[in-house]
């Protein structure tokens, strides 16, 4: 949900996100197929709003984060495919924290990572496993109000608390 109440919904297979009022009512929509310009996606998996009002989305099959502003307009891009430091491999869940640091499930690589406002990286945690803090295709991320990450853990068929 966004600040001002309206709800954004992620339309992955038409490569876009769709912001719609409570009652339903279309507002707009932003993003298109394609992988040529900083502002298309592809297959988009989730996406957070951060404090400027502004969208951030997992451009899964891009392997990337898009950072949108509240009227759809692209702002910048990060990440790129990979399994190096602030590289993806078809990232998921997004959340922001209240210091607009940006959390990314970084599905095929079994990590969560996590980057300035801006884009840098800043730090991972998890790697493939079972045991606990290991990670299987982490798909979802969430913050508990007192800052815990919440991770669904897919493929584990848990959820874990870090």
């Amino acid at each position: 949900m966004t600040k001002d109440g309206n709800i954004a919904v992620v339309d992955k297979d038409n490569h876009r996100i769709q912001v719609f009022k409570v009652d339903g009512t279309f507002l707009h929509a932003f993003g298109c197929h394609g992988n040529e310009k900083p502002e298309q996606l592809d297959s988009p998996s989730h996406v957070a709003i951060t404090e400027d009002h502004g969208f951030l989305v997992t451009d899964a099959g891009n392997n990337r984060v898009v950072k949108f502003d509240s009227k759809g307009n692209h702002e910048f891009v990060f990440g790129r495919k990979g399994s190096a430091t602030g590289e993806m491999d078809r990232p998921s869940g997004i959340t922001v924290d209240s210091e607009g640091f940006i959390i990314v499930g970084d599905f095929q690589n079994h990590r969560i990572q996590v980057f300035h406002p801006d884009g840098k990286f800043f730090a991972k945690f998890g790697k493939e496993g079972d045991q606990e803090g290991q990670l299987k295709f982490p798909s979802g991320v969430a913050l508990t109000p007192d800052g815990h990450i919440i991770v669904t853990d897919r493929h584990n068929h848990r959820v874990q608390v870090f």
